[in-house]
């Protein structure tokens, strides 16, 4: 009967055991599944950060490289807008002083509504309120003596702050008797160094 009786104890123990490993297994399969979805998690929060800073950088590369475009483009601007309003309905109007224009005639041309026209003093405006034309050749001039000398109808120089005027050695009466011309922005690459 003793016997029997210790049969018995180590069948109940021996499946108590065997709950306890299964019950064991599947805490460590749980606990492993949870490891891999947290490592899956990680890996994929990794991945996603590396991505984001690969894109920054690529946006800071090419931020970078517009800005030294833009800088490039400014520093080396071979062309100016020039605005002036006819006030009185003339006929024409001076858009420069006859001394840059027989100073740089040859280095410089405009362009006025897409066409070219060689450096001239006065320019046919009839039944224009307003003209705008572009300079182009600024890289060209070494001097702007007499610019726009007498231009009062010349009213804005909207893009005067990217003029570089290093190798401008004569800037002597650029803007006599321009009364209506705005100003009002810096110019960072207007150098009046070793200018007469």
């Amino acid at each position: 009967m003793g016997h029997k009786h210790d049969n018995i104890i180590k069948n109940y123990e021996a499946k108590l055991n065997k709950k306890g490993n299964e019950k064991n297994n599947l805490i460590r399969d749980y606990e492993a599944k949870l490891n891999k979805k947290e490592n899956e998690k990680n890996n994929l929060i990794r991945d996603y950060e590396a991505k984001i800073n690969e894109k920054d950088m690529i946006i800071r590369h090419n931020n970078d490289e517009i800005n030294k475009l833009i800088k490039d483009l400014n520093k080396n601007k071979n062309a100016i807008k020039i605005i002036y309003k006819n006030y009185k309905n003339e006929k024409e109007i001076r858009i420069f002083g006859d001394k840059f224009v027989s100073n740089n005639k040859n280095k410089c041309f405009i362009l006025n509504n897409k066409k070219r026209f060689d450096l001239m003093t006065k320019i046919d405006v009839e039944n224009l309120n307003q003209l705008e034309i572009e300079l182009n050749g600024i890289l060209n001039i070494t001097n702007m003596e007499y610019m726009f000398y007498d231009c009062k109808s010349l009213i804005s120089l909207p893009d005067i702050h990217l003029i570089n005027t290093n190798n401008v050695t004569n800037m002597s009466h650029m803007f006599y008797f321009c009364s209506k011309l705005r100003v009002s922005v810096a110019l960072p690459n207007i150098s009046t160094e070793n200018k007469s």
